[in-house]
């Protein structure tokens, strides 16, 4: 059993450290959720309580970020593009100490990659909601698919610096604006 104090209270917490410090080590391949749950003082049973999948652990917090998201697109403004960007800025959350080892391991592990797109799926579809009424239902969709595309491209920008350049300033919201740049034309729809 691990008796860092540093750890959370809570068990999906621990388990999440854990992993995080494993993964880091490791890679995420050659960990098991055995190793998990003994590197968190828990039982390998006790850890499938709390997830189904090892991917799971990296990803315990999507729902909060698809809440995120929808928040922040609530206050979509006639600037769409810059709206989009802070939206999913808010998303991400660079702010996470692990921010950069999840974005490494959410962009180069196979399975993991499958995991975040089907995730990012919802985050296309309530990004094409918030767009009904402004763009027209077809441009919205196409809109949402590439807005999350841009994010995606800024978080596998992020991960591959992981581990070089540790200590430089992160700026999600400032990557997001610079490619969204590129989507501006596809944004402005012609009023008719």
């Amino acid at each position: 059993m691990n008796d860092d104090a540093n750890w959370p209270d809570d068990t999906p917490g621990r388990l999440e450290q854990a992993a995080l410090a494993l993964f880091e080590r490791h890679g995420f391949e050659s960990v098991s959720c055995a190793d998990i749950a003994e590197a968190a003082g828990v039982s390998e049973r006790t850890f499938f309580r709390h997830f189904a999948h090892k991917e799971d652990v990296l990803l315990r917090d999507s729902q909060a970020r698809l809440d995120r998201l929808r928040d922040a697109l609530a206050d979509m403004s006639d600037d769409v593009a810059s709206s989009l960007a802070g939206a999913l800025a808010a998303a991400i959350d660079e702010r996470d100490p692990a921010f950069r080892l999840r974005a490494r391991l959410l962009t180069t592990s196979p399975s993991l990659v499958r995991r975040n797109l089907e995730l990012q799926v919802q985050w296309e579809e309530a990004i094409s909601e918030s767009l009904q009424g402004i763009l027209p239902e077809a441009d919205a969709a196409v809109i949402a698919a590439a807005a999350v595309a841009c994010a995606r491209v800024v978080v596998a920008g992020t991960g591959a610096g992981a581990g070089a350049g540790e200590d430089a300033e992160l700026d999600t919201s400032a990557s997001l604006a610079r490619s969204f740049r590129a989507l501006w034309p596809l944004t402005t729809s012609p009023q008719g």
